[in-house]
């Protein structure tokens, strides 16, 4: 995957981060076999990604089972909004941070997503 900025923060205290990442759906840049970006949690408060139309975020639910995004919502027309493990430390754990990966589809046209990371600490 490649990304690239496109904000940078004015206050010194926000790390927070606008960029554009792009997936390109071919062998060779993948993480694992069938992944562009193993499973993790965001170290921020919050992500905030308008939804694909390109599949390819998948979310683990609490039962264990990953789950689709882009299957579950309107690409184009919403978004997805989750919480990182500084927002799960903020609430002492009742808001859990989102353990999510990115799914490669080899064949399928490249992904384009543009993401903003909200990870300056709460007051």
């Amino acid at each position: 995957a490649e990304g690239r900025a496109v904000a940078r923060p004015t206050n010194a205290d926000d790390k927070s981060v606008a960029y554009s990442v792009h997936y390109p759906n071919n062998r060779g840049g993948q993480q694992a076999e069938g992944i562009n970006i193993k499973a993790h949690f965001d170290p921020s408060l919050f992500v905030v990604e308008p939804i694909s139309d390109q599949p390819g975020l998948e979310v683990l639910d609490k039962s264990g089972v990953w789950l689709q995004v882009e299957a579950a919502c309107v690409p184009g027309k919403e978004i997805v909004v989750f919480g990182g493990q500084a927002l799960d430390r903020a609430t002492n754990g009742r808001i859990k941070a989102l353990q999510h990966r990115v799914s490669h589809t080899e064949g399928q046209p490249p992904r384009f997503v543009f993401l903003f990371e909200q990870k300056s600490s709460p007051s």
